[in-house]
C-alpha cells in the first residue's frame, strides 16, 4: 500500500510488516521502522493522531466495523484545525470520490448527538462545526453525524448512507 502524507511531504510504500520506504524526493528510498515513524504505512499523521482512508465507501456500521479491526474508531474531531485539516486532506485524495465522511457521531437514546466508539461507549461532543439549521433530524431516520469535506460543516444523516470512511487512532 501507498499513501502520501501531506504534513511531513513523505511518500510511504509498506513493504512488510515492519517497515516502510519513504521518500522526500523524486529520487532515492530509504527503509525506515514503523515504530519511528509513529503510524503504519498507509495512514495519515497529524498531530498526535493517525488517520486511514479506505477507496470503499460503506455505510455508519460497516465504517465502525472497518475500524475496529485496524484498532481504531470512526472519525471525531475536536476543534476548527483539525475540522479543516480532515476535510483539506480528504478532499485532496485522488482515490475518494464523494463529498461526504463519516464521523463516529450518533444520535442516542435521548435524542443528543454523542461520539461513539467501536465498543459502543458514548462521550459527549466538545465541539461541533453544524451547518446552519442542522441537526435537523428527526430522531429515528437522520442519527449520523457526516461531515462535506468541501466546506467542512456537519450534518445528521440516515447511518444507512454509503458514504467515505475515515478511520482515527492515537499515533504509537
Amino acid at each position: 500500500m501507498a499513501a502520501y502524507d501531506t504534513v511531513n511531504l513523505v511518500c510511504h510504500v509498506d513493504v512488510s510488516g515492519s517497515c516502510c520506504l519513504n521518500t522526500t524526493s523524486a529520487v532515492g528510498w530509504q527503509v525506515m521502522a514503523k515504530e519511528k515513524f509513529g503510524c503504519d504505512c498507509g495512514w495519515l499523521q497529524h498531530e498526535t493522531n493517525c488517520f486511514y482512508v479506505p477507496t470503499d465507501k460503506m455505510t455508519w456500521s460497516a465504517g465502525q466495523s472497518f475500524c475496529a479491526t485496524r484498532g481504531s474508531q470512526l472519525l471525531t474531531i475536536h476543534d476548527d484545525e483539525e475540522n479543516n485539516w480532515i476535510c483539506s486532506t480528504v478532499s485532496e485524495l485522488s482515490y475518494v470520490s464523494g463529498t461526504l465522511t463519516w464521523t463516529a457521531g450518533i444520535r442516542d437514546p435521548g435524542g443528543d448527538i454523542v461520539w461513539q466508539d467501536t465498543n459502543g461507549a458514548q462521550s459527549s461532543i466538545s465541539y461541533s462545526n453544524w451547518s446552519p439549521g442542522e441537526p435537523i433530524g428527526p430522531a429515528g431516520v437522520a442519527d449520523c453525524v457526516g461531515v462535506y469535506v468541501s466546506f467542512g460543516k456537519w450534518v445528521d444523516i440516515r447511518c444507512s448512507g454509503i458514504h467515505i470512511v475515515v478511520c482515527k487512532k492515537v499515533k504509537s
